[in-house]
């Protein structure tokens, strides 16, 4: 998921929250008994550095600097949406 340019940054943070958010409820429910690959992703979804670099990902590269500049950074996690 790249940002639209005809998206303002607001409507862009707003789609990756309610992916996240979708596709972690479809982990939530994961039990010891589930598969090894399912149960990482319930690990990766609790997890908000991962989260952060994630969004990162979807930044233009006209932001590649910026990014590099906050991947560099010793913890990273995501900012809460409002």
């Amino acid at each position: 998921m790249q940002k639209d340019e005809s998206k303002t940054w607001n409507e862009h943070v707003t789609e990756f929250e309610s992916r996240w958010t979708n596709a972690n409820s479809k982990v939530a429910t994961t039990t010891t008994d589930s598969k090894a690959w399912i149960r990482g992703f319930q690990l990766v979804f609790s997890d908000e550095e991962f989260k952060a670099h994630l969004l990162l990902s979807t930044l233009p590269s006209t932001m590649d600097n910026i990014v590099d500049n906050l991947r560099a950074k010793e913890t990273l996690t995501s900012l809460k949406h409002h």
